[in-house]
Formats: C-alpha cells, sequence, structure tokens
C-alpha cells in the first residue's frame, strides 16, 4: 500500500511542477520527502541497489 502512497504523492507533486512551468524535472522520494531534481543533474547520480530489498522482491513475487 505504501507503493500507492509514494505514487500519489509523486504524481500530484509532478502536476504542480508542470503548473508553475517547471519541465524536465525527476520526482523523487528522498527521506521521506518528495522532491525534484532536474533532470541532467539526476541522471548523472550515483545509483545504488539495496541488495536486501532486492532479495525480498524476489522471495515475495513467486
Amino acid at each position: 500500500m505504501l507503493d500507492r502512497v509514494y505514487a500519489a504523492k509523486m504524481g500530484n507533486y509532478a502536476v504542480k511542477l508542470l503548473q508553475n512551468g517547471k519541465y524536465n524535472r525527476v520526482v523523487a522520494i528522498q527521506r521521506d520527502a518528495v522532491v525534484d531534481f532536474d533532470i541532467q543533474q539526476a541522471l548523472a547520480m550515483k545509483k545504488t541497489i539495496d541488495y536486501n530489498a532486492l532479495e525480498i522482491c524476489k522471495m515475495i513475487s513467486k
């Protein structure tokens, strides 16, 4: 259910960005807050994988 809440919050935030004339943004959750980044900045960010969470996802998706 948390994924739906995050999706709703992020979607709402993205619409507000567009209404304010802000384009080429990436919307994300960071430390339980909805944030946005310039798309080029987001693409340049170092990405990490939570391998424990990945294994949990694999187990529950069977």
